[in-house]
C-alpha cells in the first residue's frame, strides 16, 4: 500500500459531544488520499465506542489504556504516521472539507517544510449558538531563508497564529529525523513544539486562507486557570521565544523583545483579572520588579487602543494597573461576546 499525501492525527479524550462531527469534515474531504489516526487517550465516555464505529481501511485507532495528557496522544499518533505530511487536528473543533486540496495543491508547487493557515474563531454561548465570528488569516508567502522564516514568525505570533499546531501542516519525515516530541506542558505544548522546530526548518509557507474552525466555549478552555498556572506558563512561553532569538537569530532578537511586549502585557492584564488572592499588590509589585517585566519594558511602546489599555502596565502604576485587569476580567465574564470583539487589537 503506497503512503498517503496526509496523516491526520486526532488526539481524543471524553469527546463524545463533538467527534464524530470532526470525523465526518474529514470523510467528507474533497481530496482523499489521507490517513485519519484516532488516538484513544483512555477515554471515560462513548468516545471509543465512536471510534470504532469510523474505523475502516482510511481510519485506524490507537487506543491508549492510561489517560497520558495531549501530548503523548498526539505523540503516539505521530509514531505511526506514514503520509509525506502530517496534521495534529483537535476532534472539539471543525474544518472545512476542501482543507486537505488547498494543502495538495500549494504542496506540489513548493513542497515546503511546514505550511501554516488560518483560521476562524468561533465563540459561542452555554446554549451552544454561535454568537461571534472573527477570521484571522497570514499573508501568503513563501519564505526559504533563515532570517525570513524567523521574521515571519513574529508576524505570526502578533496574529496568535504561530503557537498552535493545529493550523499547521508538518513534513512528517521532517520530525521524525530531529525525533521530534510534544513536551507534557499544558497551554504551551504547542508553542513549544514549534520554537524546537524552528531551527531545522528550510522553508515555510503561510496561506492565506481559514479552513479551520475554532470553537471557544464557555468555561471549556484551559485559559480558565487559576494565576500560578496561566501567568507561570504564559511568562515561559515568551521565555523561550526570546531564547529561541537570541540562540538562533540574534540579529533579530530587538524585535522579538518588540514583538513579545504587547504580548506580555495582554497575559499580566489577563492574571490580574484572575487572581483571587488577598496580596495582589505585593505580587503585582513583585512582577514590576521581575527580569522579563524589565526586560521588556523599553519596548513597551503603544499607541491608540493599546496606549489607553496597557498605560498602567507601563507606567507601574499598581492601583490603576489592577483597576484595569479587573475591569477587563469583569467585562469578559458578563459580555463576553463584547469583550471578544474589543481584544481584537491584533
Amino acid at each position: 500500500m503506497n503512503e498517503p499525501m496526509f496523516s491526520i492525527v486526532m488526539p481524543v479524550y471524553n469527546m463524545e459531544n463533538y467527534l464524530q462531527k470532526a470525523i465526518d469534515c474529514i470523510v467528507n474531504q474533497t481530496y482523499t488520499d489521507y490517513e485519519l489516526i484516532l488516538v484513544n487517550d483512555a477515554s471515560k465516555d462513548h468516545s471509543l465506542e465512536i471510534c470504532k464505529k469510523n474505523e475502516n481501511d482510511k481510519i485506524s485507532i490507537v487506543n491508549l489504556e492510561k489517560n497520558g495528557g495531549l501530548s503523548t496522544a498526539r505523540n503516539a499518533g505521530m509514531k505511526v504516521a506514514q503520509g509525506e505530511y502530517i496534521l495534529f487536528l483537535d476532534p472539539d473543533d471543525t474544518y472545512n472539507h476542501n482543507l486537505l486540496m488547498e494543502l495538495f495543491e500549494a504542496i506540489q508547487y513548493n513542497h515546503p517544510d511546514i505550511l501554516i493557515y488560518g483560521l476562524n474563531e468561533e465563540y459561542s454561548n452555554a446554549e451552544g449558538k454561535i454568537e461571534y465570528e472573527k477570521q484571522i488569516k497570514p499573508w501568503p508567502v513563501l519564505n526559504c531563508e533563515k532570517k525570513d522564516i524567523y521574521l515571519d514568525c513574529l508576524e505570526l505570533e502578533k496574529k496568535t497564529l504561530f503557537g498552535y499546531a493545529w493550523n499547521k501542516c508538518y513534513r512528517t519525515k521532517l520530525l521524525k529525523e530531529h525525533r521530534m516530541e510534544f513536551k507534557t506542558i499544558k497551554m504551551i505544548e504547542d508553542i513549544q513544539f514549534n520554537l524546537e522546530l524552528l531551527p531545522y526548518l528550510n522553508s515555510m509557507q503561510t496561506l492565506s486562507i481559514a479552513p479551520y474552525h475554532y470553537a471557544i466555549r464557555p468555561n471549556a478552555s484551559l485559559t480558565h486557570q487559576k494565576l500560578e498556572d496561566y501567568f507561570g506558563l504564559h511568562t515561559t512561553r515568551i521565555t523561550l521565544f526570546i531564547e529561541e532569538y537570541e540562540r538562533h537569530m540574534p540579529e533579530l532578537l530587538p524585535r522579538c523583545k518588540e514583538t513579545m511586549a504587547p504580548i506580555y502585557c495582554r497575559y499580566l492584564l489577563s492574571a490580574i483579572a484572575r487572581y483571587e488572592g488577598t496580596d495582589i499588590k505585593k505580587w503585582l509589585k513583585s512582577v514590576y520588579e521581575s527580569e522579563l517585566f524589565n526586560t521588556l519594558h523599553p519596548y513597551m511602546h503603544f499607541e491608540g487602543k493599546k496606549k489607553w489599555i496597557y498605560g498602567p502596565l507601563v507606567s507601574r502604576n499598581i492601583g490603576w494597573s489592577i483597576a484595569a485587569g479587573k475591569s477587563a476580567g469583569f467585562v469578559k465574564e458578563k459580555l463576553p461576546t463584547l469583550f471578544a470583539k474589543a481584544k481584537q487589537t491584533r
